[in-house]
């Protein structure tokens, strides 16, 4: 008799272990195509940022380097430009 009652213990655990696992895969599978999503959004933009002509000048990259801008502050500027 002790011999099922451990049996019926080590698969309770076992099928909380699985649960557990499946719910991390669940979540995981989530995760993959926000970040999916993101990329092809960076994608996106950077396709369309490439097709344009934006005109640099040693000066206007000597001034990126001593003062670096967030992505959202270039995509506003060229798109204002």
């Amino acid at each position: 008799m002790a011999n099922k009652s451990n049996s019926r213990v080590r698969m309770s655990g076992w099928e909380e272990k699985n649960k557990a696992l499946r719910k991390e895969c669940k979540r995981l599978r989530a995760d993959l195509a926000r970040v999916a999503a993101e990329r092809d959004m960076y994608l996106k933009s950077l396709y369309t940022l490439t097709r344009k002509t934006i005109p640099l000048s040693a000066k206007d990259i000597q001034e990126m380097e001593t003062n670096p801008k967030q992505l959202d502050d270039i995509l506003k500027e060229l798109g204002d430009a």
